[in-house]
């Protein structure tokens, strides 16, 4: 095999290489939520694409090779599409990443994926405190502050690497390992009673949270010639709370029970809350 078709054959592999890294990046900063599955499926992409290198590089056969940059490119195509479709369900998501395809920085893109997750806990801790307080709720309304700050502390660790060149773990996490030292422990402790907290806050709002239902009591009478639910009694009418985990059918809780046992196996028997500096 002459060396200009090889270096040809090359440069084709470890383009499509890169396309891949940065649209399974971007795939993973903006749609998927969970740090722990996020990682997974990047990693999972490292490894096809180190399984992709070493069977060119071990390949003689011209036309082998050819095969085998033609199954990196269907997967490149595949994933493009995949994302295509995932972000253009959501405008808020499809607005972001249209910046950050525009620049290609995949730094900044791993950047945004941690701000948008500790801004949607840090949301939710203040839509739980706001609840808790109207519901005069003090654990809840507790918990919802608690939340905020997690959620804050993860948006500033997210973007520590912007500020410092690497990843700075933020106030309250200092302040967890601090406890942990007093207590005769090292950082690893206090990250791993950072992550717990985390962990049961995020489960206690997922499960907890109070989300509006119709009452099943209320006496609403139909009107001849209009439909139920369009009055103006209905709509001031009061509503009841439950919880979300009320809320869910079946198949949700089932789903949402094995997604957390799975979490939790991940961030405390895997060791995925420990913080790398």
């Amino acid at each position: 095999m002459g060396t200009s078709a090889y270096s040809h054959l090359r440069y084709d592999l470890n383009n499509y290489i890169v396309e891949l890294q940065r649209v399974a990046t971007l795939a993973a900063s903006f749609i998927i939520k969970d740090s722990i599955i996020r990682n997974e499926y990047l990693g999972e992409i490292d490894s096809s694409v180190r399984d992709y290198q070493s069977r060119f590089d071990a390949e003689m056969n011209p036309q082998k090779k050819m095969g085998i940059i033609e199954e990196l490119k269907a997967e490149l195509q595949l994933t493009q599409r995949e994302y295509q479709m995932l972000r253009m369900k959501d405008r808020v998501i499809y607005a972001v990443t249209d910046v950050f395809e525009e620049h290609g920085v995949l730094k900044y893109a791993k950047v945004a994926g941690g701000v948008v997750g500790g801004g949607i806990e840090a949301w939710g801790g203040y839509r739980l405190s706001k609840l808790g307080k109207t519901l005069n709720l003090k654990a809840m309304r507790g918990v919802g502050i608690m939340l905020v700050a997690h959620g804050l502390n993860d948006v500033y660790e997210s973007v520590s690497p912007l500020i410092y060149e690497h990843k700075e773990a933020g106030i309250l996490r200092k302040i967890y390992r601090e406890a942990a030292k007093l207590a005769g422990f090292d950082d690893d402790a206090g990250d791993l009673a950072y992550s717990g907290v985390d962990f049961s806050l995020t489960l206690y709002a997922a499960i907890r949270m109070p989300v509006l239902t119709q009452n099943p009591n209320r006496l609403a009478l139909k009107y001849l010639g209009d439909q139920p639910g369009t009055g103006k009694l209905f709509r001031h009418a009061s509503n009841d709370f439950i919880s979300k985990w009320a809320s869910r059918n079946g198949a949700m809780k089932l789903y949402f029970t094995g997604s957390t046992l799975y979490k939790a196996k991940a961030m405390f028997i895997d060791d995925g809350y420990k913080f790398n500096d």
